[in-house]
């Protein structure tokens, strides 16, 4: 008798296993079933050739399993589910048999289960807002975090670092202004994303020292680039891209070791130099995209954005050293609970009520917007003054099903 070949046969990758291949396996089989018993198991541990001559197994099934070799076994015979008995033997699960027969390792095996779940989806777990004076810079260059004018100002921080040290980033998205480092009046963006592989630093004129290149993300960024650009944001790309003290001086705060950069980055420029400024309204709406934006991005990744700039100040005409401590503090109590009102104000109230350089807070607009689930205050905390600003920051936790820790710890683990 002819055994027909079937015809789910040329289905790449896969091995159906139909009556030739029980007839050609049958020995193997029977002796995977007689694994059922832990007697049996034994028995094979101890002497394995004597256990195969009981059998009568084929030279070919013989060597697979010398080899440890699924796919050895699978081409002689072998049903998956008496394989995986016997590799059981040896303490290799489903996922090491499958990622045996793919080639990869474990790890890797893994990590396309999860891709191919569902679950290894980008989360938001917070974000942070922080001023980003250049004279902090300055006396973190001077190791002044303990002198009594600046000790009050740092020692806002440390619950910062413990929030980070718990929750652990992997990557920072940092929405910032900048000042004349990279954009000239002659080309400026209302919106810009870095997609470089990493940022530079370099003298701007404030006496500031410059710092080490900060890491990038370019497959993050061209994500997040095409994503914003299909929500309808028409977005500057910068594929070269120096970053300013609006950036450095934020990170320095917030990972504060010497010469360590800890995560990649993902700089966002907004344009607060020339008017027309974009309204709180649609920075808003921007961040709202880039949560969208980080959440569709398939890799298992815990995503921090960061604002930096503010709160009320403003650096020229008869107002200079203005500060409004009344609406900085609203500020902060609406950006957790009611980030919407605070949105329908326009940038001439912005200006009249928060200073000219105070329109910094659209960047906060941007953060604020990008946490996409429930948000909780962790931390803040308000300073005044440093130079002629109204010093804060701010920590909002997001948390969103993805974040859920059952399904973190206990899911993912097993998987």
């Amino acid at each position: 008798m002819i055994l027909k070949k079937s015809n789910t046969e040329d289905i790449p990758g896969t091995i159906i296993f139909n009556g030739t291949r029980a007839i050609k396996g049958y020995a193997l089989n029977k002796m995977c079933f007689s694994f059922n018993s832990a007697e049996n198991r034994d028995a094979y541990r101890r002497n394995e050739d004597a256990y195969c001559d009981k059998f009568e197994l084929t030279e070919e099934q013989r060597q697979a399993l010398k080899h440890r070799n699924v796919r050895e076994l699978l081409e002689a015979g072998g049903n998956i589910y008496y394989l995986a008995k016997w590799a059981g033997i040896f303490g290799m699960n489903v996922q090491q048999i499958g990622a045996q027969q793919r080639g990869m390792t474990e790890e890797e095996f893994k990590e396309m289960l999860v891709r191919a779940g569902g679950l290894a989806m980008a989360r938001v777990i917070g974000g942070i807002a922080t001023s980003h004076v250049p004279s902090i810079g300055k006396a973190i260059a001077r190791r002044l975090e303990n002198d009594p004018l600046w000790k009050p100002f740092f020692d806002g921080y440390k619950p910062v670092h413990a929030w980070l040290d718990e929750v652990q980033p992997d990557l920072a998205v940092v929405v910032y202004n900048d000042h004349g480092l990279n954009f000239f009046l002659d080309k400026m963006p209302t919106f810009a994303v870095g997609a470089a592989a990493e940022y530079k630093n370099a003298d701007e004129g404030w006496g500031l020292p410059v710092v080490a290149p900060y890491s990038g993300d370019p497959r993050f960024s061209w994500h997040l680039i095409e994503s914003l650009v299909a929500d309808e944001f028409d977005i500057t790309t910068c594929q070269e891209m120096l970053v300013d003290h609006a950036f450095t001086v934020p990170m320095s705060l917030l990972w504060p070791k010497p010469g360590r950069h800890p995560i990649p980055t993902v700089p966002i420029a907004i344009n607060t130099v020339q008017f027309p400024l974009p309204s709180p309204a649609r920075c808003y709406k921007l961040g709202k995209a880039i949560g969208r934006a980080i959440e569709s991005y398939k890799q298992d990744i815990r995503v921090l954005v960061v604002a930096t700039g503010g709160l009320s100040h403003q650096l020229d005409g008869d107002r200079a050293g203005y500060i409004n401590k009344k609406f900085d503090l609203l500020c902060l109590q609406k950006m957790v609970n009611d980030p919407e009102a605070l949105a329908r104000y326009s940038v001439h109230e912005l200006v009249r009520d928060a200073g000219a350089q105070g329109v910094e807070l659209l960047m906060w607009f941007v953060m604020r917007g990008a946490m996409t689930g429930q948000v909780t205050e962790k931390h803040h905390s308000y300073h005044v003054p440093i130079s002629n600003t109204a010093a804060a920051v701010m920590v909002l936790e997001n948390k969103t099903a993805g974040s859920d820790k059952w399904l973190d710890q206990s899911l993912m683990a097993r998987l």
